[in-house]
C-alpha cells in the first residue's frame, strides 16, 4: 500500500505472496494490497493540497489527466499494472468527479490480471528449480503491460490531436 508515496516494487511483493501463500490466497492478498494503495491514492487526491505537487510530477500529471479525460474509470483499470502511472492516475481520479465506488471497482478489476499472474509466478518459483526463467517471464509480463498501456495512451493522444485543427 505504501507504493503511493514510496517506491515499493509491488511486483516482487505479489510474487512473494504467491510463493508463500499459493496462487489463490496470493492473488487475493495482492489485490487487497493494490486496492488499498489505490484507495490511499484516491484519498490523497480528494484531500488535495500543495503536497500533491511534490508527489506527482507535472509530466505524470499531464499523462494521467489525459487518460482520465479520455477514458474515465477505464484509465484506472488500464494503468493499475503500470508503475508510477497507476498511482498518479488514482491520485488524479481523487481530484476528479469520479466516485469512490467506481474508482475502487476499477482499481480492483485492473489489479486482478497482474495479481493473478504474479501470484502464479511466485507459486511456480517456490516449486520450480529455475527461478531465472520465471523472473524473465515476469519481466516480460511487466514490459508487455507497459507497452499496451503506452499504445492505448498514444492512440488516445493522437485521436485528440487529430480532432483539433
Amino acid at each position: 500500500m505504501v507504493d503511493v508515496v514510496l517506491p515499493v516494487p509491488s511486483s516482487l511483493v505479489m510474487i512473494a505472496h504467491g510463493a508463500v501463500f499459493g496462487p489463490l490466497v496470493g492473488t487475493v492478498l495482492s489485490i487487497a494490497g493494490s486496492l488499498g494503495a489505490a484507495l490511499v491514492g484516491f484519498a490523497l487526491g480528494r484531500r488535495g493540497g500543495a503536497g500533491l505537487d511534490r508527489l506527482v510530477p507535472a509530466e505524470q500529471r499531464r499523462r494521467a489527466d489525459a487518460l482520465l479525460d479520455r477514458w474515465g474509470v477505464l484509465a484506472i483499470v488500464v494503468t493499475r499494472p503500470v508503475p508510477l502511472l497507476a498511482e498518479t492516475t488514482v491520485i488524479l481520479a481523487g481530484m476528479s468527479r469520479l466516485g469512490w465506488g467506481r474508482s475502487a471497482l476499477a482499481a480492483m478489476v485492473g489489479s486482478l490480471p497482474a495479481a493473478l499472474l504474479y501470484a502464479l509466478a511466485g507459486s511456480v518459483v517456490a516449486e520450480w528449480a529455475d527461478p531465472v526463467v520465471v523472473f524473465a517471464l515476469v519481466l516480460l509480463l511487466a514490459g508487455a503491460t507497459w507497452a499496451v498501456a503506452t499504445l492505448i495512451e498514444r492512440r488516445g493522444t493522437r485521436r485528440n490531436t487529430e480532432g483539433v485543427a
